[in-house]
């Protein structure tokens, strides 16, 4: 039965022998952290001890879809298995007790990742039939050139925020991503999506917070801090309604991440996609563990209590 489930250890009698490899013994008063690197080929998993040192390192190749030229897609359902194999072999390569996790965090790469806002679903990115392409690639890859005539209109407002991404936003951005979207999908499928930075939404998959990070809105998306050049609410009204995202301006932006919904690395409230969280308490890696496990268990009926990410 042990040999049906994947993520099952068999089960080890205790001895009192000392084990000649310090392997195969367990060191649960030790803290680790895991931080999880999302590229374009693959998903890695880094676990670390409380005095920084590296005890685990682990893995995954994710899957790459190209419906025709200029055109990448991914997956996070696939992404997600793949950061849950990665981080498995990790903790299991020096045998750490996943009780003695303190932190996760999440790097990606600059992709679109897209959602139903009120089922929070993934929502496929493949055209012309959206909503019956029969997949789940709700991720626009940063290699995705799809965008173009997006790009040029979105540069051609000359707006004050293009300071703060280079001074033209690139074809590998998001908002032309969203845009391009707009303009392809039915209205009725649109007005469902809510989008995300790729590393804000695996902090999403993990948390179900709904909160983005400065690395991701501000270098990325056109949010200028609130205070910054006379920014009141980060996302910017005019430049929006210009391009024709005005939908996205709707509830506080909330499609977005909302007003209040883009966070620095200073705020205590939430953890930033790019920096390990350090002050996890016990019972939010519990939730943390028992929502990804959930998850996984409706989107991946083949891998049963498969995540150890935290406990």
């Amino acid at each position: 039965m042990a040999a049906t489930i994947p993520f099952r250890q068999a089960h080890r009698q205790s001895s009192r022998l000392a084990s000649p490899d310090p392997h195969n013994d367990l060191r649960p008063e030790q803290d680790h952290y895991i931080g999880i690197d999302v590229g374009t080929g693959s998903a890695r998993a880094c676990i670390i001890n409380k005095d920084g040192d590296i005890v685990g390192l682990a893995s995954e190749n994710i899957g790459l879809w190209q419906p025709q030229q200029s055109y990448y897609e991914q997956s996070t359902t696939d992404i997600w298995k793949c950061i849950c194999h990665s981080v498995h072999r990790a903790l299991s390569q020096a045998n750490i007790d996943s009780s003695t996790v303190r932190g996760i965090g999440f790097d990606a790469t600059c992709s679109l990742a897209v959602f139903t806002h009120d089922t929070d679903e993934p929502v496929s990115v493949t055209g012309p039939d959206f909503d019956h392409s029969g997949n789940d690639h709700n991720v626009v890859l940063w290699l995705d050139h799809r965008p173009i005539e997006e790009t040029a209109k979105i540069n051609a407002t000359k707006h004050n925020l293009l300071r703060y991404v280079g001074g033209t936003m690139s074809i590998e951005m998001e908002i032309p991503k969203v845009l391009w979207l707009k303009n392809h999908m039915p209205k009725e499928l649109f007005d469902r999506c809510k989008f995300y930075d790729l590393a804000d939404a695996l902090t999403h998959l993990a948390t179900g917070n709904e909160t983005r990070s400065f690395c991701s809105a501000v270098c990325k998306q056109g949010y200028v801090p609130v205070g910054v050049d006379g920014s009141v609410k980060g996302w910017q009204d005019d430049f929006l309604k210009e391009i024709g995202l005005e939908d996205l301006t709707q509830d506080n932006f909330k499609r977005l991440g909302g007003v209040n919904g883009v966070v620095s690395l200073k705020s205590n409230h939430v953890r930033s996609s790019a920096n390990i969280a350090r002050t996890a308490n016990t019972s939010r890696l519990e939730s943390l563990r028992v929502h990804c496990q959930r998850r996984l268990q409706r989107n991946l009926d083949c891998m049963p209590g498969s995540l150890l990410v935290a406990a």
